[in-house]
C-alpha cells in the first residue's frame, strides 16, 4: 500500500500546531518547514484532538513520524536509552538466531 505522505504531514502539522511552541521549536526549522511545505493543504484530518493518538482516526505513519520526532528531539538521553534497550530486547526474543550470530561476530 502506497503511503500518501501529504496526508501524514498534514496530520503531524495539525498536531504540532496544538503543541507548546517551545516544544515544537526543539525540532530543526528545516524539518518543520519541510512538513509544512509537503503537507496536503486540502486534506481535512479526522483527528479527534481530545484523543490524538487513537489509531482509528490518525494515519499509522503520522504516529510513526511523531514517535521519531519524540525520540529525536524531545526525549532525554535516559528515555531514549531505555526505549532502545526495550526494543532490541523484544527484537532479540523474536529473532534469537540473528542476535546470537551478531554477538559471536563481536567477540
Amino acid at each position: 500500500m502506497k503511503v500518501d505522505y501529504g496526508i501524514v504531514y498534514a496530520e503531524v502539522y495539525d498536531i504540532l500546531r496544538l503543541m507548546d511552541k517551545s516544544v515544537v521549536m526543539q525540532i530543526p526549522v528545516e524539518i518543520l518547514e519541510y512538513i509544512k511545505n509537503e503537507r496536503d493543504v486540502n486534506y481535512n484530518s479526522k483527528i479527534d484532538f481530545d484523543d490524538i493518538f487513537n489509531r482509528n482516526n490518525i494515519h499509522p505513519e503520522s504516529l510513526n513520524l511523531l514517535a521519531w520526532l519524540d525520540l529525536s528531539y524531545w526525549a532525554d538521553k535516559d528515555t531514549r536509552k531505555s526505549l532502545f534497550q526495550a526494543y532490541y530486547q523484544k527484537d532479540e526474543q523474536m529473532h534469537p538466531n540473528v542476535f546470537s550470530f551478531k554477538k559471536n561476530d563481536n567477540n
